[in-house]
């Protein structure tokens, strides 16, 4: 890195050379020299402390000037711009985290705008280094509030995202072996006053259906208006359940549906809970589609060739069994007719 800590690269014009500094409100600004330059007597400018050369002594041109992202273990960190008045440019990881360009610093607890302008502690960061602004091309879509983001998928009706507008949200679980109670209640905490009502629906696949402690923890919170238990067949995964209760609440949705899993905020290795809260806590209120995870290429088939399971592949904790049984019922519309109740037409909508 050019400059060490929480230093940011300042450019520097004349014989002053390029300077890190680390901004700070209410005490002077604290100055420094990249780690490729040295140090002279300092400017006749007072607000900079410092005047840097290289060893020829020329005035300092900081190697950090041709890329803003600093090179991490397998050199894949890719600058991301925003214009966002609540995120910073960042520089993305391949594991989702971030860290600040060489000319930005991160804000205390990594919390929004993520990366300040060098100099100004309450602007977010703007990049001056690297490529050219790609102003033209869509730019990432990232929820405020949380400091630690995963990439996913988020559109609304109209732009921007209406962020202030009383909304009602449906809590779907799909739940086998796990409690409802800790999913539910993570959303419904995170979710601001406006949004209301807040009903959950929990459906249960285990063998034993409905953990009735499960189902009163879940009554037990005020957020919640109304709870509806209602037990189903192992069979379809979690899509089932959606599927069902889609067909049984057609006609009384909420004005945004989050559909969940039990096992959520256990599989940490996704990140899918944290942009679940996110999205809890800033619900649009013409929120047209959320995904907490990036969209991924896959197979279009609706018969999978193999299943093997993600914390299987990726971190070798493989479930006892990782095969999968073949529906009595073929082909995917019959069996939407058998297991959910969904009339599908010839052209293969919902009739």
């Amino acid at each position: 890195a050019a400059c060490l800590g929480r230093a940011a690269l300042v450019a520097g014009r004349g014989s002053r050379g390029d300077a890190c500094v680390v901004a700070q409100e209410k005490k002077p600004d604290v100055w420094s020299c990249p780690t490729d330059c040295a140090a002279v007597a300092a400017p006749s400018d007072p607000g900079r402390r410092v005047a840097c050369i290289r060893a020829d002594g020329q005035p300092c041109v900081s190697h950090a000037r041709r890329s803003p992202c600093r090179d991490n273990a397998t050199n894949a960190t890719e600058l991301e711009w925003h214009d966002e008045r609540w995120h910073g440019d960042v520089c993305r990881e391949p594991d989702g985290n971030f860290h600040c360009p060489v000319d930005c610093s991160r804000t205390h607890g990594s919390r929004p705008p993520y990366c300040l302008k060098a100099r100004v502690a309450t602007k977010p960061c703007r990049t001056n280094f690297g490529p050219a602004r790609p102003w033209g091309k869509p730019k990432p879509k990232v929820l405020p509030g949380w400091g630690f983001e995963q990439p996913y998928s988020l559109a609304c009706v109209g732009r921007p995202c209406d962020v202030v507008k009383a909304t009602s949200l449906d809590i779907v679980v799909a739940a086998y072996d796990y409690g409802t109670a800790p999913v539910v209640m993570a959303v419904a905490a995170a979710a601001p006053a406006r949004v209301a009502p807040v009903r959950a629906f929990l459906y249960c696949k285990g063998p034993a259906g409905c953990d009735p402690a499960d189902v009163a923890a879940v009554r037990a919170l005020e957020r919640v208006a109304s709870v509806e238990a209602i037990p189903l067949p192992n069979v379809g995964r979690c899509d089932h359940a959606y599927a069902t209760h889609a067909v049984r609440r057609r006609d009384d949705l909420a004005d945004a549906t989050l559909f969940l899993k039990d096992t959520t905020p256990w599989h940490v290795h996704l990140g899918s809970m944290v942009n679940v809260l996110g999205l809890a806590r800033a619900l649009p209120a013409n929120l047209e589609a959320f995904c907490a995870r990036a969209p991924i290429s896959e197979t279009l088939a609706f018969e999978l060739p193999t299943y093997e399971s993600e914390q299987c592949y990726r971190f070798g904790k493989c479930y006892a069994d990782e095969s999968y049984q073949r529906a009595s019922v073929r082909p995917l519309g019959a069996w939407l007719t058998a297991r959910a109740g969904v009339r599908v037409g010839e052209r293969g909508v919902a009739a």
